[in-house]
């Protein structure tokens, strides 16, 4: 006896079962059909996922457990909307400003980025405010391998006289031969590379620093460790 049409509960496809107890059209549609779905919440992160049978998991990934044992939760106030917001992750060690990336892209505007760059925004987006300065003086939008200067190396420094547009190997090279001949720092950038070091932080560390002030590695660890006093 012939059996009879049955549709697959998955795609929904109709289908002769080749046997009695055959449920679905296909192996993917089999796997689809036995796959749980996310029934679990990342109390760290957020992410959805599929917890444990006995429904105890609590975290999406071993990263995400041991960093919420690593990080004590934090209560903040948002420093635009005014709403408090719970956080944890590496930046407890400086604080964290704002609830959400909406809040902390609306507050960004006009201000000086973790680079020294300052954000402005432009035709719905954010852009930098010294590309933009150069590109109103040029009268037209800088080409992919063009890069904006500042002569006097502070980065939030964007009067006309202070920027100058070169390619990126042009760019390169000039920063090879500044770091080359080194940098002279002053007293007041010595204090501020020791008020920004913060070990093995992501923005902070020794390799971001010595980028920053156009230095080598080894003149940032010397002042971070007291065996250089001044510029």
């Amino acid at each position: 006896m012939p059996r009879q049409s049955i549709t697959c509960p998955i795609c929904g496809n109709a289908f002769t079962p080749r046997y009695q107890t055959q449920k679905y059209c296909s192996n993917p549609c089999r796997y689809a059909g036995k796959r749980k779905a996310p029934d679990a919440t990342c109390i760290q992160c957020g992410t959805k996922f599929v917890s444990r049978t006995d429904g105890s998991g609590k975290f999406c990934s071993r990263a995400c457990a041991g960093a919420h044992r690593r990080y004590p939760e934090r209560l903040a106030t948002c420093a635009l909307c005014g709403e408090e917001f719970t956080f944890r992750g590496y930046d407890v060690t400086r604080g964290r400003k704002y609830c959400s990336l909406h809040c902390a892209n609306a507050d960004a505007v006009g201000r000086i980025s973790h680079q020294g760059y300052v954000a402005v925004r432009e035709g719905g987006r954010y852009v930098k405010e010294h590309r933009l300065v150069m590109e109103r003086i040029l009268g037209r939008e800088l080409r992919s391998n063009e890069v904006v200067h500042h002569i006097n190396g502070i980065r939030h420094d964007n009067r006309p006289e202070n920027l100058q547009v070169m390619t990126q190997a042009e760019h390169i090279r000039l920063h090879m031969n500044q770091h080359h001949h080194g940098r002279k720092l002053s007293d007041e950038d010595v204090r501020e590379i020791r008020r920004l070091y913060i070990p093995r932080h992501p923005l902070f560390n020794q390799d971001r620093l010595a980028k920053r002030f156009g230095v080598t590695r080894q003149t940032i660890g010397d002042i971070v460790t007291g065996r250089r006093r001044s510029g």
